[in-house]
């Protein structure tokens, strides 16, 4: 498991590493804003339990560049490339994103060929990350013969 968290609200479990997503010198805008320090980094737990991790052994300072303008409108969207690098690490063969947003972790998983499970409460969020994974979809099969997603209602019956 890799989760997204807050220093403030550190998450309860048995973490194997702590990473620190530096998001870039323009981000900055939440924290505490009395101090002369912007929070332009999140921290991101590796759990114990997430299996045999692939590559080498990266630095636990990732800089993936936060987006500017936020593409889907959704306030936490994060970059596609860093979702990339932290679904390769981690070598399950299906990933579950919980807090869905906008969809860049189901979009990762399409171009890492994963399977992917998403769930988000917001209707809008929703909608819009079913077609950004589907539009991820459309673009792999440019260069490869990929299964259609298929999508499930909640109770597992076809949509």
């Amino acid at each position: 498991m890799v989760a997204f968290c807050s220093p403030y609200v550190p998450l309860p479990g048995d973490w194997r590493n702590v990473l620190c997503w530096n998001k870039g010198a323009h981000v900055g805008g939440g924290g505490d804003r009395d101090t002369c320090w912007k929070r332009d980094w999140e921290m991101i737990c590796v759990s114990r339990h997430a299996g045999a991790l692939a590559g080498g052994r990266d630095s636990a300072v990732l800089n993936f560049t936060s987006l500017f303008a936020k593409p889907s409108g959704h306030f936490a969207e994060k970059p596609v490339a860093l979702m990339e690098y932290l679904v390769a690490k981690v070598q399950a063969k299906r990933v579950l994103d919980p807090f869905m947003g906008s969809g860049t972790t189901g979009v990762a998983c399409v171009r890492l060929g994963r399977r992917f499970v998403g769930i988000e409460l917001e209707p809008k969020y929703f909608d819009i990350a079913v077609k950004r994974i589907e539009r991820a979809f459309e673009d792999q099969a440019l260069f490869a013969d990929l299964p259609k997603p298929e999508q499930m209602t909640f109770e597992g019956a076809e949509a």
